[in-house]
């Protein structure tokens, strides 16, 4: 019994400090299923993935307000990619709805580094409010976030959690993690 009291505030006591070491940016942690080494510092985050791997970090929810209801435009997902740039490679994975059940995604929209103009080394922006960065969707090409918008004035962002992703064999850095509020 007492272990078992010990383990319930030694948890209220790690998220409580979660919570506050995050208050002000954003939460973070690797990927679930992530297989890659995955390290995360504050608002950044350092993805090394080997032949057969693939790792990221997602967002940790703490309190900040239901986003499924906002219009996709009012909404800002970036980061800053200064590691390897590949095969679409790190990139956003934003969760969609379009049948108005926004419990589930109908599919992800992906901006990824390369398509941002990225090279490996040099600092870049990849992000929806990035007008060089395109976006694809359900197999479609899109110029930008704004286009890709225009072309779908309904969708609404699904509850599922955005995250980042890189699934390429590589050495990733990511930083200036930016999620909507």
């Amino acid at each position: 019994m007492k272990f078992r009291i010990a383990l319930i505030i030694a948890a209220v006591a790690a998220a409580a400090l979660a919570t506050s070491a995050y208050a002000g940016t954003i939460g973070l942690k690797p990927l679930a299923d992530s297989n890659a080494k995955v390290t995360v510092t504050g608002n950044s985050a350092h993805i090394v993935v080997n032949p057969g791997d693939g790792g990221g970090v997602v967002y940790i929810k703490t309190k900040f307000k239901n986003l499924s209801s906002k219009k996709l435009s009012k909404l800002v997902y970036s980061f800053v990619s200064s590691g390897d740039v590949q095969g679409g490679a790190p990139r956003w994975s934003i969760p969609i709805d379009w049948d108005n059940d926004p419990k589930t995604a109908e599919g992800y929209a992906f901006i990824d580094a390369p398509n941002c103009g990225a090279t490996a080394g040099v600092p870049t922006l990849v992000s929806t409010s990035n007008p060089d960065c395109k976006v694809y969707f359900d197999g479609t090409p899109y110029k930008n976030w704004t286009a890709f918008i225009k072309a779908h004035p309904d969708y609404k962002l699904s509850k599922r959690a955005a995250f980042i992703i890189a699934d390429v064999p590589g050495d990733y850095e990511v930083s200036e993690i930016s999620y909507p509020r």
